[in-house]
């Protein structure tokens, strides 16, 4: 259903069976409220050049939808458009957009000060928060159920509600001093999260604001005050391969790190599922160090990790991932 002259897309037949792509026509300058929401088996939503707003929760509950291209003319994309879209993984921006873009698949705003949306299905483990950002949307990390730790920089002065909401794998996150309050259900349904990397004090995290409404598992974590980041390139992880029956790879430092970091190496299945992990201790060193592992005869794949703790898993390098056949 459209206005008269075609230029809003005011409501698309909720549960509407087709299963083909589904192109917004062109000359459509707005998608209202709820506009596509309940298209549950729609794969692909094209959207026009000539589109200017994204109503509110325009795309709730596609469930079939991976993927979406923002067009260079869009100006406004009001609150949680991609609510409850358990199965998209990337969000891209016409490069000549004015008022935002995309990077590695989330969406911000144009300067990178406000991260809009991590989508729901991204399967990423960690996520550094770029150091442009201000501001965290309401919604921004909703439903994500691969993050495990989320690192925020000091510039991070607002968080919205339900930001962090559904995080059912986030065990640790960061948390900067200049963030003075906290609203309701933010870390609803964080179910393992245990840690919490605070940059402030004991005191300043008192003075926190913190909604008492769906906040336990924040308000039940393990609080490390005055905590300093590590930079996740600390380390970096090459030559990982199957070797003698195990693992082996190579880590070269970029900066000094003082203190003692971990190496992790975790083994998955052909399906994906986790198998077991083992650690070893590293040090700094200005040469590369090649580092083995026993392995798993029943891993195809591993990924590995450098930690500078262990306890609530904080990263000193990116991941490093390859198949393995043993």
């Amino acid at each position: 259903m459209f206005n008269k002259d075609k230029s809003v897309l005011i409501k698309y037949p909720e549960g509407k069976d087709s299963r083909e792509t589904y192109t917004v026509p062109d000359g459509v300058k707005e998608l209202s409220i709820h506009a596509l929401a309940n298209c549950y088996y729609i794969p692909e939503i094209i959207l026009p050049e000539s589109l200017e707003t994204i109503g509110e929760e325009a795309f709730e509950d596609c469930d079939k939808l991976t993927e979406i291209t923002i067009p260079a003319g869009v100006i406004t994309i009001d609150s949680n458009p991609f609510y409850s879209c358990n199965k998209l993984k990337e969000i891209r921006v016409d490069e000549n957009n004015q008022d935002f873009c995309g990077e590695n698949g989330v969406l911000f705003d144009k300067n990178k000060t406000r991260l809009i949306q991590y989508p729901a299905e991204k399967d990423n483990i960690e996520y550094s928060v770029p150091d442009t950002v201000s501001e965290i949307s309401e919604y921004a990390f909703l439903y994500n159920k691969y993050l495990t730790y989320i690192t925020m920089p000091d510039n991070v002065t607002s968080i919205g509600k339900y930001a962090f909401s559904s995080c059912t794998s986030l065990t640790s996150i960061t948390i900067p001093k200049n963030i003075t309050s906290i609203d309701f259900y933010t870390f609803n349904g964080c179910t393992a999260l245990t840690d919490v990397y605070y940059s402030g004090s004991e005191t300043e995290w008192k003075n926190i604001d913190i909604d008492e409404y769906g906040n336990d598992a924040l308000k039940n974590a393990r609080i490390h005050y005055n905590y300093v980041r590590t930079d996740p390139d600390t380390y970096v992880i090459s030559n990982i391969q199957a070797a003698s029956g195990g693992v082996e790879l190579t880590v070269k430092s970029n900066k000094s790190v003082s203190g003692e970091q971990v190496v992790i190496v975790a083994y998955y299945d052909a399906g994906g599922a986790f198998l077991n992990c083992e650690t070893q201790p590293i040090t700094y060193s200005e040469t590369e160090q090649t580092i083995s592992f026993n392995g798993n005869e029943n891993a195809a794949s591993v990924k590995a990790f450098i930690w500078n703790v262990l306890d609530g898993m904080m990263p000193a390098s990116a991941a490093a991932e390859i198949a393995i056949n043993q």
